[in-house]
């Protein structure tokens, strides 16, 4: 009988009225607020984004499209992620 792998799969958890936030599983870190349609002008705006970016140790990947951000929110995202060495995709 042949056998193929088992594919690995990283349990997701939805957090009530907020992003979508992985497990701490070292293999696949994904951040998604994808087609929330959130609009994120200011830097306050976006703190609870980074408090909750700042929780995942091994961020591989983030997904944000289908939200409005503005300049200053924008700014405040990218320094949040100076030196996030691990991050792969940032898809905008």
């Amino acid at each position: 009988m042949l056998s193929a792998p088992i594919p690995t799969v990283t349990p997701i958890m939805l957090k009530p009225n907020g992003p979508i936030v992985p497990n701490s599983s070292p293999i696949n870190t994904i951040f998604s607020i994808e087609g929330k349609g959130l609009k994120l002008h200011t830097a306050q705006d976006v703190q609870s984004i980074i408090a909750d970016l700042a929780a995942i140790p091994n961020l591989a990947e983030i997904r944000l499209s289908g939200n409005t951000f503005g300049v200053e929110a924008g700014v405040s995202l990218a320094a949040a992620l100076k030196g996030r060495q691990g991050l792969k995709v940032f898809g905008f």
